[in-house]
């Protein structure tokens, strides 16, 4: 009588087809941790934009409006190197003077080497 048992060859294609599982599981979950920290980026890029946003509505509820000028700087953004544009320019009417300036408000950064970008606009009173 003979007992049932595996062979060292099927042992050794068992542990292989687990090991090739294991592996594809961990990309898996790598690419995931990947997507979700760039998608982590995306939104802090848009809440810093939409809060330079609502500085700017303030400035411009207290004072009148906002004036027309340009700035860029160099910023840390969750100790990511980003470069913060302004752009507040004149919103021309025909044959009237401009009423409404346009705020156009821009963060780039880099991700693995790839330069990545997130964008806000809107309209504020221009400040006489």
């Amino acid at each position: 009588m003979r007992e049932k048992s595996f062979t060292l060859v099927e042992l050794m294609i068992s542990v292989t087809i687990l090991s090739l599982g294991i592996v594809m599981v961990t990309r898996s979950l790598l690419g995931s941790a990947s997507a979700l920290d760039a998608t982590q980026n995306r939104i802090d890029a848009a809440r810093f934009l939409d809060g330079r946003m609502a500085e700017l509505q303030i400035e411009a509820l207290k004072s009148g409006g906002v004036k027309i000028a340009t700035l860029q700087e160099d910023i840390k953004l969750n100790s990511r190197q980003a470069t913060y544009r302004l752009d507040i320019s004149a919103l021309q009417a025909e044959s009237e003077e401009p009423k409404l300036n346009r705020v156009d408000l821009a963060l780039s950064w880099k991700e693995s080497n790839v330069g990545k970008d997130e964008f806000l606009s809107g309209y504020l009173p221009n400040k006489n």
